[in-house]
């Protein structure tokens, strides 16, 4: 009640004192803000700013945060040379379902110095606002400056893929139809620069999860998200990965899906399916990669048809464990089988498939 109380007010003293803030304001107290009296001037108009509106917002259209992102983004990006061969990494889930740590589990720590590593959080903590926020306002940090951080790591990745370097990026999959038209225009460019696509899919057991890790996770850096966003991300996942699929199919994007269960902290993800979008004429590589498959020798891999181009393959007994070294190494053999993936038909029956994929995954060795 006292939060709300506070908010109306912050946003009445904005209305009606301070609503003429600028850009140019913002940036005058920014510039004084190394002398006791303008830190705490400062410090006061950032806190009310992170109440009643969005750094994106704020600096709209200003000549000066343009050229502070352009910075910012020139700064990722020199650091990483052009590939003839580059590789992009597309790691996507819901809220707090381990996308950080799940890049460590797949890549080898000797090559992951080769990857830019595109990151809302790494790029938040780029931005002034967020660093003061964290110990003003630890609540609104994070949400101030989201959209902001989001719009620069899409710049961030178009510049990327432009310059072909080794990209490894993570987004969360509950977006809007205009984040969805992002994400598959981002995989067709790769394609177009002949990028090698990886496509990673991560699950937790329950949203209780998602609450815990996102606690945990706000002790130790102090990024708040509130259980409403983390309740929605964590059961959009399922309903928008059909589309998601469709999209993919519908665009001639092609690329492989390779889902885990991401639930268990401190050990090996677990494989449960591999998604490939094929027509007849190149159902000749899926026997390949079926003896790929059980070449890792912990369990038996099914192939399942669910129309005539959507296939799944998954293990029988459902979720297992895969030691680190056997899971990077098989993901280097289906690297080296890998085939274009083609259209897809039929929603409903994905829908279906995707149903039946689940049921036979959540039954735990």
């Amino acid at each position: 009640m006292v939060l709300l109380f506070y908010k109306l007010c912050c946003r009445f003293f904005y209305r009606f004192f301070y609503r003429k803030i600028t850009a140019e304001h913002y940036w005058n107290c920014y510039d004084k803000k190394d002398s006791k009296k303008g830190e705490k001037k400062y410090f006061r108009l950032l806190k009310i700013l992170s109440v009643v509106t969005t750094s994106k917002d704020l600096f709209e259209n200003d000549q000066r945060r343009k050229d502070f992102i352009d910075k910012i983004i020139n700064n990722f990006i020199n650091n990483y040379a052009q590939q003839s061969h580059a590789k992009i990494i597309i790691i996507l889930g819901s809220i707090a379902s381990g996308k950080t740590s799940f890049k460590d589990k797949i890549v080898d720590d000797s090559e992951v110095k080769n990857y830019l590593y595109i990151n809302f959080d790494e790029i938040k903590k780029k931005l002034p606002e967020y660093k003061y926020l964290k110990d003003l306002n630890p609540k609104r940090a994070a949400n101030f400056v989201q959209s902001e951080s989001a719009k620069i790591s899409g710049k961030l990745l178009k510049k990327s893929i432009k310059k072909t370097i080794n990209i490894i990026y993570e987004q969360n999959l509950h977006y809007s139809e205009k984040e969805k038209i992002k994400i598959l225009e981002n995989i067709k460019q790769s394609k177009k620069k002949k990028y090698f696509i990886r496509l990673h899919i991560l699950f937790i057991g329950s949203v209780q999860m998602s609450f815990d890790r996102a606690n945990e996770r706000y002790k130790k850096n102090k990024r708040f998200v509130k259980k409403k966003k983390i309740e929605g991300s964590f059961f959009s996942l399922w309903n928008n990965l059909p589309r998601f699929i469709k999209s993919l199919s519908d665009d001639s994007i092609s690329t492989n899906l390779y889902f885990w269960n991401n639930a268990v902290d401190n050990n090996p993800v677990s494989f449960f399916a591999i998604c490939m979008i094929v027509d007849k004429e190149n159902y000749g590589i899926l026997p390949k990669i079926q003896s790929a498959l059980k070449a890792t020798n912990v369990g038996n891999i099914i192939l399942n048809k669910i129309n005539n181009k959507i296939i799944f393959f998954t293990y029988e007994e459902g979720f297992t464990l895969l030691p680190q070294n056997i899971l990077k190494k098989y993901i280097k053999s289906l690297d080296k089988l890998k085939k274009d993936i083609e259209s897809a038909d039929n929603l409903k029956s994905l829908d279906k498939g995707l149903k039946s994929m689940v049921d036979t995954s959540s039954r735990e060795k």
